[in-house]
């Protein structure tokens, strides 16, 4: 009688707000029931696990009557409550195989007519689902208790998980992922607690996001790790990037903000924690507790690669995951000097393929193979040839490096283009011209090319700049006469013959 009396309670409050005072007074019936307080951890723990859901409060409050009359204590309660989807499956787990079949196919019939469902399914079946309160009964008419259990019997699908606010920072959820994966991926959820060393709450503000967010499940009083986690730490992150990547957008209050961030490029946090507010009526907070939840989310958001985080002015500002790649791992200076071609054309070609690569694939650059002096420098160089924008930590890939990759047989003609346009390059391809019938030896083009550009630079820099724009013009075929391929040893009857090549310019 008292399990029913607290489900009839919940059941029938409908509530499209549901304040913290109301939960508050269900509470305090749900204390009456038990005949004793409730203790203000297990109360705080239902309040912010409910998350404002009367359905997901009247589950929970069944449960901790159940609990209470077994003689669990108070203190234990929340550890076996943590998956909620498995409170969901405990309320059909004593069901015969012939009630529970019947549930599920009165869950895709209904609501109906009792007449006609006794006429259908098993009259005892369906007598014994509305004892347990799995169905009810109105006048004539039969329909699960609640919406909300339906559509998780019909889909398998649990609404809540669209609709969240997350309370745990990052770092403690990797460490929890950390201790999980040193644990082989499972562990009791005492022992979790305690090597978590969190508060009470904090503990079970860590365990409800990461079981929202699919990183663990809870059965049976232990936690388990759904997802196959390298040992590498790098690697870790990675995946998990992954993971919410795909996962994180599926909330809808995700999914506004960033559909907010894309029309505006910059918010706020007072803008997010606004947006928040106004997206989840049914809970009430201070401005300051929705503060903390805007900069929360903006630090999953930053940590998944679905924005950036701009900590020093606060501020969530918007990437495109389809042209720009955020870059962790490296710090990309700043371009000083000017515009001259400081390497080889071959790390540029390399390079270039596997940014477009990245944009395609999990938005990861795969650096193997190459120092950071030699990245920073094919970078600079492919900003130059107008392929990048660099802001970091944010590489844009423009249309131009996607045409380059995509066409081989026109990289010659992209590639000259873009070299074209560099002044210094423009000026050795002159030179080469000029002497593309009798040729002349790297020091001598590098010299010229200094004395024409006005620089300054060492006879083994003008020889090396020399060496790499050759190298260019031979790869964009813009190397005349004499220099467009490799030679040895010295020109022979240069002067009897004539050059043929036609003018460049």
């Amino acid at each position: 009688k008292q399990l029913d009396a607290v489900a009839d309670e919940c059941r029938k409050i409908i509530l499209t707000a549901f304040s913290k005072a109301e939960m508050g007074m269900l509470l305090k019936k749900l204390g009456k029931e038990l005949d004793e307080d409730l203790t203000k951890d297990l109360q705080s723990f239902l309040e912010k696990f409910s998350q404002g859901y009367p359905w997901l409060l009247k589950i929970i409050c069944f449960h901790v009557m159940v609990a209470r009359q077994s003689g669990i204590p108070q203190s234990d309660i929340p550890g076996i409550l943590l998956g909620i989807e498995e409170l969901f499956k405990q309320e059909v787990q004593y069901l015969s195989d012939t009630e529970r079949a019947t549930l599920h196919q009165i869950a895709k019939s209904i609501p109906g007519r009792l007449s006609a469902l006794l006429e259908i399914f098993d009259p005892k079946a369906v007598q014994k689902l509305i004892h347990q309160g799995l169905i009810h009964r109105f006048d004539n008419i039969v329909d699960i208790s609640w919406s909300i259990f339906r559509n998780y019997l019909n889909t398998g699908d649990l609404p809540f998980h669209d609709h969240y606010l997350l309370d745990t920072a990052v770092g403690q959820v990797v460490h929890g992922l950390k201790i999980l994966n040193a644990a082989e991926g499972i562990l009791d959820v005492s022992e979790f607690k305690t090597q978590t060393s969190l508060s009470e709450l904090a503990f079970y503000d860590l365990a409800k996001d990461m079981d929202l967010l699919g990183l663990v499940r809870f059965a049976q009083g232990k936690i388990l790790l759904r997802l196959n986690m390298p040992d590498a730490n790098q690697k870790m992150e990675a995946l998990l990037r992954h993971h919410l990547r795909n996962r994180l957008p599926k909330n809808r209050l995700v999914s506004e903000i960033l559909k907010v961030l894309k029309d505006n490029h910059r918010l706020k946090m007072v803008d997010i924690s606004r947006r928040l507010e106004s997206l989840s009526p049914f809970i009430k907070m201070t401005r300051l507790a929705w503060l903390k939840h805007a900069r929360i989310l903006a630090e999953w958001l930053d940590a998944s690669d679905l924005a950036l985080l701009n900590k020093k002015d606060k501020t969530l500002i918007y990437f495109d995951p389809a042209t720009d790649i955020r870059e962790r791992d490296l710090f990309l200076p700043t371009r000083r000097g000017g515009k001259t071609p400081r390497i080889q054309y071959a790390p540029v070609e390399i390079i270039a393929i596997r940014l477009v690569h990245a944009l395609q694939e999990d938005g990861r650059v795969n650096w193997t193979g190459f120092h950071k002096n030699t990245i920073f420098r094919v970078l600079a160089t492919l900003e130059d040839l107008g392929f990048i924008l660099r802001k970091a930590p944010l590489i844009k890939v423009l249309p131009r490096a996607k045409a380059f990759v995509e066409n081989p047989n026109n990289r010659p003609f992209l590639f000259a283009e873009g070299a074209l346009q560099l002044a210094s390059f423009s000026v050795f391809v002159k030179i080469l011209k000029s002497k593309q019938t009798k040729g002349g030896t790297l020091l001598e083009l590098g010299r010229e090319l200094q004395e024409k550009l006005g620089e300054n630079w060492k006879e083994s820099t003008s020889e090396t700049i020399a060496k790499i724009m050759l190298d260019w013009a031979r790869h964009t075929n813009l190397a005349p006469g004499v220099f467009a391929k490799i030679r040895k040893g010295p020109i022979k009857g240069w002067k009897k013959k004539e050059d043929s090549q036609l003018s460049l310019f």
